[in-house]
């Protein structure tokens, strides 16, 4: 989401109405940025006051990902991984990585 809007000074615009005109938007363009931020903040926080089920399914996406492990490993051994396959395939592995070292640090 973007950041506030920065006034410029009132030399730099060529007259005393376009300054104001613009001091105007550049507020109200402000405004709405705070109210846009309000609203997904409050968003976020609804949508997980509603989904009670969040751990569960984190939980259950890890048991398929396990799964999925194994058949990639099985398909692997059977030279299914083509050269472009194995190292989009250790690109994905890294992020996936990063994220969750990112989410153990949560957990300590």
């Amino acid at each position: 989401m973007s950041e506030r809007i920065e006034k410029l000074s009132f030399e730099q615009y060529s007259s005393k109405e376009t300054y104001e005109y613009y001091c105007k938007n550049i507020e109200r363009q402000n405004r709405a940025i705070e109210r846009a931020k309000k609203r997904t903040a409050q968003e976020k926080k609804e949508k997980h006051e509603r989904n009670d089920l969040q751990v569960k399914e984190y939980l259950s996406a890890i048991h398929v990902f396990q799964k999925a492990i194994k058949e990639a490993k099985d398909a692997f051994s059977f030279g299914k991984f083509a050269p472009e396959a194995k190292r989009f395939t250790l690109n994905k592995h890294k992020k996936v990585n990063e994220a969750l070292d990112e989410f153990d640090e949560l957990l300590k």
